[in-house]
């Protein structure tokens, strides 16, 4: 993605909070122990998912409550 179209994709995180758009993305740096990094890229694997979109949907759900259509569909069944 050139520049130009990157910087329409994505918002500054102190403008986060006002787009009430949970779709824009938003680049961050954070640090996490390597054993951390580690468990987050595995459980994404098993899930055949990459670690970065994994993590966005794991914190959603604990965060936010928010569950994805699998776990709804999953608690059906129980």
């Amino acid at each position: 993605m050139d520049k130009k179209k990157e910087k329409n994709f994505l918002i500054d995180a102190d403008d986060a909070f006002d787009a009430n758009e949970s779709e824009k993305k938003v680049r961050i740096t954070i640090n996490l122990d390597g054993d951390i990094l580690e468990a987050i890229k595995y459980k994404a694997s098993v899930e055949g998912l990459k670690y970065q979109p994994w993590l966005n949907s794991f914190l959603r759900s604990a965060l936010l409550g928010e569950r994805t259509i699998e776990s709804r569909v999953e608690g059906l069944s129980d």
